[in-house]
């Protein structure tokens, strides 16, 4: 005999074949009728991250912290920017990836990119701004008679170099003059 007791009658493999198939199609009208459900859902969730994209915006545009009066106010405005741009970017990029998958029409993932390269520009320049600024600023705190005026003069024309010899990436936003 060809094949042994072990193999399954051909007869058993297409019922069982039929029963896998009979499963897949409720399976698949199931969710056939799932999908305007979902794709509301996704529409609704969109309509939310839309709103959170424009509260993003408008703060962005009220607080913009290019010409911030210190890097410490500036730096807390672009760590409060960039929380509320890393939430609301995944919560985007997957209603995106969502709404592809329902052939639905999908929104530009790089929405956010803009916000996100002034962000890091921005963090760029006060991050390298923040030691000048607290070596000026550590004069404000010095009393007048305790000032070393060839000492003061020194540091500040070291300052001075140090801002002529940052990146003119850096040197072109305003705030390098603030310095």
């Amino acid at each position: 005999d060809l094949f042994s007791n072990d193999f399954i009658d051909m007869d058993k493999v297409e019922s069982e074949w039929s029963k896998l198939q009979q499963i897949l199609e409720k399976k698949w009208k199931l969710m056939e009728e799932q999908i305007p459900t979902l794709q509301g859902r996704i529409q609704a969730d969109e309509s939310r991250i839309n709103e959170r994209i424009k509260k993003l915006d408008n703060y962005w545009n009220e607080k913009n912290p290019e010409k911030a009066n210190s890097p410490s106010e500036a730096l807390k405005i672009l760590n409060e920017a960039n929380t509320q741009l890393v939430n609301v970017k995944d919560d985007y990029i997957r209603n995106c990836k969502a709404k592809e998958l329902l052939d639905m029409d999908i929104g530009d993932p790089n929405r956010l990119n803009p916000i996100e390269e002034q962000i890091a520009s921005l963090r760029e320049v006060w991050n390298a701004l923040n030691n000048i600024f607290s070596r000026v600023e550590s004069y404000k705190d010095t009393p007048f008679v305790a000032v070393n005026p060839e000492k003061t003069k020194k540091e500040i024309e070291e300052a001075l170099i140090e801002i002529n010899n940052l990146p003119p990436k850096i040197r072109n936003y305003e705030a390098a003059e603030i310095v």
